[in-house]
């Protein structure tokens, strides 16, 4: 009996060997369903991401009509002047160790030009504050595309320079040494300048210190011709000496 059950122990401990036949079967088994498994989550994804697109499209097409829409009251506003929008992008340079007097005057070499033609003006320009300009207009240019400001069918999404100012920074100041013991003050200056995109049908006219200039830097209005009174024939004209100059 004890035998025995030394046999029966002996045999279980004995690894079995199963046939080619089921092995294939079992793999064949495992293969399938792993395959089922991976359709079932590739349909819900595509089903997912179907349904996402559709709604996404269907918002971006609310929001562009709203657009057009209020671009269309804007431009009947405006009448049959020069089409300006209400919406704009600001942009700052941060502190720029530069005089503000010198940098005022990219400002008006920038004021009033397509944001193309800005980026052009200050990639060729020499002056030290003109790569931080180029930064400050890529990152309006940016901005205005998040912000979705501007047609994007037109060249530069139809954005110009609105507005350019200058504004004064923290003034450094230090010691320059002279000859003799004696010193002197040094003045380091900072400036910075803010940049506001806008979108519009025409260039700006830039502020160059016309007194017709309109107020923000837009397109002046037509200069209207003042009344000229004529000269009354009765009434004699005198010059500065009281001596008769011109007498009807």
């Amino acid at each position: 009996m004890l035998a025995l059950r030394q046999f029966s122990r002996s045999l279980a401990a004995v690894p079995r060997v199963s046939s080619p036949l089921a092995v294939a079967a079992m793999q064949a088994r495992h293969a399938s369903g792993k395959a089922k498994a991976k359709a079932d989550e590739d349909g819900e994804a595509n089903l997912s991401v179907t349904a996402s697109s559709v709604f996404d499209q269907v918002a971006q097409e609310a929001k562009k009509k709203q657009r057009d829409e209020e671009r269309a009251a804007e431009r009947a506003a405006a009448g049959s002047g020069p089409y300006i929008s209400k919406k704009s992008i600001v942009q700052t340079t941060g502190s720029i160790d530069y005089s503000p007097r010198k940098l005022n005057m990219l400002a008006r070499q920038i004021k009033g030009l397509p944001i193309t033609d800005a980026l052009a003006q200050m990639q060729f320009a020499v002056k030290k504050p003109a790569p931080r300009l180029v930064g400050a207009l890529k990152q309006a240019l940016n901005q205005a595309k998040q912000a979705e400001l501007g047609d994007e069918s037109k060249k530069g999404r139809g954005l110009v320079i609105a507005q350019a100012w200058v504004g004064k920074g923290i003034y450094k100041h230090g010691i320059r040494i002279h000859g003799r013991g004696r010193f002197g003050r040094l003045t380091s200056p900072s400036s910075h300048m803010k940049i506001e995109l806008k979108e519009s049908d025409v260039p700006l006219a830039p502020n160059r210190g016309n007194r017709f200039q309109g107020k923000g830097g837009f397109l002046p209005p037509k200069k209207e011709r003042k009344h000229v009174k004529p000269i009354l024939e009765e009434k004699p004209i005198y010059n500065k000496w009281k001596r008769l100059f011109y007498d009807a």
